[in-house]
């Protein structure tokens, strides 16, 4: 081990306060990236510009991958992400990054962000024709909803509602 391999160590063992700060700043300003990013697209997804959209997205979750590889923001992120597949009727895609960003919102244990993937999750599954699949998924949904007498920012009506139409598409198939 040469002088300045051990020089760090010894700091990095200290707890210096240099390296804290360097680390700090450094996920304060990935986390700023991303809000601002993530914004922006969401704003060209509004106006269905979804080359943009996509690009600010993946901008915004390449910062959301420097706070942690389970950081909540790319759960969020991978949420818009699929938004623009649907948009672009890449069901396929759109699935994908959904089953992802479920996995580590339930990961960090939020049950919004968790709730809202699945629900997304449940109505593409439909899309792509994966009816008995989206069912579950829907059930699930509901079920998690009523039982804790909380929306989530769900219309808990909405999902049941969705849920009793694809029942019924599935009947008559």
């Amino acid at each position: 081990m040469n002088f300045v391999t051990l020089l760090i160590s010894i700091l990095l063992l200290s707890g210096c306060s240099i390296f804290n700060d360097l680390r700090r700043d450094t996920l304060l300003k990935a986390s700023q990236n991303w809000e601002l990013n993530n914004h922006q697209g969401l704003s060209y997804l509004k106006t269905s510009d979804l080359t943009k959209a996509q690009a600010k997205f993946q901008l915004a979750l390449n910062e959301a991958k420097n706070c942690g590889v389970n950081d909540l923001r790319i759960a969020i992120t991978l949420n818009n992400i699929a938004g623009v597949y649907e948009l672009q009727h890449n069901y396929p895609a759109a699935i994908d990054v959904l089953e992802k960003a479920s996995n580590i919102a339930k990961a960090n244990q939020n049950t919004t962000v968790w709730l809202n993937s699945q629900y997304n999750l449940a109505r593409l599954l439909a899309l792509d024709g994966q009816n008995k699949l989206s069912l579950i998924l829907y059930k699930e949904v509901f079920s998690e909803l009523k039982s804790r007498n909380k929306a989530y920012g769900l219309n808990i009506n909405k999902v049941y509602t969705e849920y009793l139409d694809l029942l019924e598409k599935n009947k008559n198939q």
